[in-house]
């Protein structure tokens, strides 16, 4: 409905023609959001939120093919870039409010006359009182050529005493560029974006866990293969679970067009990507299985079995249980740090926004599954091996242990609130490595995708609410899968007996 209803102001503003092909998707009102968590009491804007959900549907046409250079194959702001006359983006909020509209003007113009453009218009389609607003000298200049433009400013009901600005401009007598600005807007363009300490700090354990966990799988690869150790077979599937799992991915959630010359530059560049993730995996594999097989064996009995295709196996069961158990906590954690301040003043702190692509359902679900399944193997592979590299070099397990929760801490950090995330990051780092380094490769992998599945789910399930057939599929999902790791959790034995009861 939302991306109809973008369609039909672009029809409606004379850009309904020539329209070849056209993508959507959904993104966070953050700015609006983070600015009203900073500057009003906590307990008194969640509570009286009157702009709706906060996102927004943003729909791109274009008079060609859109063919994204992204290895994800997913269009974006300016993928591909918007330099095609007649190519057009607007923006719509979940009340189906007209927030932002770009388009590229013709490259050859030979009329001579200049046609106006009723402004009214746009504030129409904004649902903007324009009596509200008055003419003030234009400052944001629009991102491509115009004959004409304008500047409001005022207010907005839903936001007494913030000043909102209302840009605009024309080309021929059509809308070339519309946008509401507010105080949390930033000139993106020219200002430079300086990322916070925490987020900083989380970059560079991040970078630097991946760049010594590459360069030491190397080393240990090589090692490996000339002493004739490790497991290639295991290897082998891992990297083809790896491959067909992005491959998927990409099938099912990336932007397609009907033009083979067109889609086989974004299939070449989708198996580079599959391809990359399942011999990084691989090579890491490769590189600590036989050490961790002899120094922590228990983590990878359950891994290994699996692998084996074991799917029934009692261990197997064990750990993705343990893990699913781990992964619903930390879901719960995650959802406990961002309600406090529903509770309490806290300033800073917004509500955690659904996965979009659960939010969207349809094939870019499917694909968003796929790529969590592939994303929980990838990190728990790579904390695994980060473990290992502490066991080596610490010689016991529980120092290790410790240090892992440290990495795992400042990895988590670069949040919104400081003092409010950085508790919560430290019993989220518990987790993790309690899941990756008592209980195993397949439980840490398995928490993870509990935890990126279910914090990711749209709420509330309410009966109105068009995402719900895709929530409680999803919470069936998940459900469905611990209960069948906990049937075979137990083996051959009933899952409920009254045996235990005569003992």
């Amino acid at each position: 409905m939302l991306r109809d209803r973008a369609s039909e102001w672009l029809d409606r503003f004379g850009y309904g023609r020539d329209v070849l092909d056209r993508g959507s998707w959904v993104e966070r009102i953050y700015p609006a959001l983070l600015y009203t968590a900073k500057h009003a009491p906590s307990k008194l804007w969640r509570a009286n939120w009157r702009l709706g959900p906060p996102f927004m549907v943003v729909v791109r046409q274009s008079p060609r093919w859109m063919v994204a250079g992204d290895i994800r194959g997913q269009i974006s702001w300016e993928d591909p870039p918007v330099d095609v006359s007649g190519m057009t983006t607007a923006c719509v909020t979940a009340t189906g409010r007209l927030v932002y509209l770009r388009a590229v003007p013709p490259q050859i113009d030979t009329s001579r006359t200049r046609t106006e453009f009723d402004w009214r218009r746009l504030f129409e389609a904004s649902e903007v009182d324009f009596s509200r607003f008055r003419s003030v000298p234009p400052s944001w200049v629009p991102p491509d050529a115009y004959d004409a433009r304008g500047e409001w400013e005022g207010t907005i009901p839903e936001l007494p005493g913030v000043p909102v600005r209302v840009a605009a401009a024309a080309y021929g007598g059509r809308p070339v560029y519309f946008e509401i600005i507010g105080p949390w807007s930033r000139p993106a363009r020219m200002e430079r974006i300086t990322p916070t300490l925490t987020r900083r700090i989380s970059g560079y354990t991040a970078g630097a866990m991946i760049a010594v966990g590459v360069a030491v799988a190397l080393f240990l690869v090589r090692r490996n293969r000339r002493l004739g150790r490790g497991d290639p077979k295991g290897a082998a599937r891992l990297a083809g679970l790896l491959f067909a799992l992005t491959m998927f991915a990409w099938l099912a959630s990336a932007h397609h067009v009907p033009a083979p010359d067109l889609e086989i530059g974004g299939l070449i560049a989708a198996c580079a990507a599959s391809l990359m993730a399942g011999t990084s995996c691989a090579v890491m594999y490769l590189a600590i299985e036989p050490y961790v097989r002899r120094i922590m064996p228990e983590l990878l009995i359950g891994w290994a079995r699996t692998l084996e295709g074991r799917f029934k196996d009692p261990r197997v069961g064990r750990d993705v249980l343990m893990g699913a158990v781990l992964g619903c906590t930390s879901t719960l954690l995650l959802h406990l740090s961002n309600a406090l301040p529903t509770w309490m003043p806290i300033l800073g702190q917004t509500t955690v926004p659904p996965s979009f692509p659960f939010l969207q359902g349809g094939r870019v679900m499917i694909g968003a599954l796929a790529g969590f399944a592939s994303n929980s193997l990838v990190f728990g592979l790579l904390l695994l091996l980060v473990l290992f590299l502490l066991r080596v070099a610490l010689r016991r397990t529980w120092p290790s242990l410790v240090a892992m929760m440290v990495l795992l801490t400042l990895l988590q950090l670069g949040g919104e609130n400081v003092g409010l995330e950085t508790p919560f990051a430290v019993l989220q780092a518990v987790l993790g490595t309690w899941a990756v380094g008592r209980i195993g490769l397949l439980g840490g992998a398995a928490m993870w995708l509990y935890r990126l599945v279910l914090s990711g789910l749209p709420l509330p399930p309410a009966a109105s609410a068009p995402y719900t057939p895709a929530t409680l599929l999803l919470i069936g999902l998940m459900l469905a899968l611990a209960a069948y790791a906990l049937r075979i959790s137990v083996g051959s034995r009933p899952l409920f007996s009254l045996a235990a009861l005569e003992e």
